[in-house]
């Protein structure tokens, strides 16, 4: 479908699915600008469980669903695929950051900008895990994330410049 049919069908979805969920945001292609997009993508924080669940096939069938995503397809044949996302979350002795950056840059894409990422990270000693942030082993029993929570940090702890999303067609 053409972008500007994929924009009024964001508008209608961000208003309908915004009172369920801390924050929804477009990604992939939608929001890398693409002329023609394939699906629509969306990055969810901390959405209500059931009501969010409820409202988003509201109308549609469910493709799956688990704890990590929602895909939907409308009846007009249109997917829309919604990933989920947390805030920080305390544990015994810390606080665990939140995975919103890391989910968004990763479900932005494009594929080749994720594949770029992922080897500069490496590269530099780090892991980026999509649903985690970029991690940097500490021993053999675990890691730390370096960065998560926005955009801007992993770019930064990959030591690149901030990309903006038209721009991540390539690396």
């Amino acid at each position: 479908m053409k972008l500007a049919h994929a924009e009024r069908y964001v508008l209608a979805i961000e208003e309908a699915l915004s009172p369920f969920c801390k924050r929804i945001t477009v990604a992939g292609s939608v929001r890398r600008k693409r002329p023609f997009v394939n699906d629509i993508d969306f990055v969810v924080l901390d959405p209500d469980p059931l009501q969010f669940r409820q409202r988003a096939s509201a109308n549609s069938t469910i493709v799956k669903d688990g704890p990590e995503i929602l895909i939907v397809r409308l009846k007009d044949g249109t997917q829309v695929d919604f990933y989920f996302a947390h805030g920080p979350s305390k544990e015994l002795l810390e606080t665990k950051p939140g995975n919103w950056g890391t989910v968004l840059l990763c479900r932005t894409g494009s594929k080749e900008h994720n594949i770029f990422l992922a080897q500069r990270a490496q590269k530099l000693g780090f892991k980026w895990e999509t649903m985690i942030g970029l991690t940097f082993a500490v021993d053999m029993k675990g890691s730390q994330i370096m960065a998560s929570e926005t955009e801007e940090e992993i770019f930064k702890e990959l030591g690149l410049p901030f990309i903006k999303p038209e721009d991540r067609e390539r690396p």
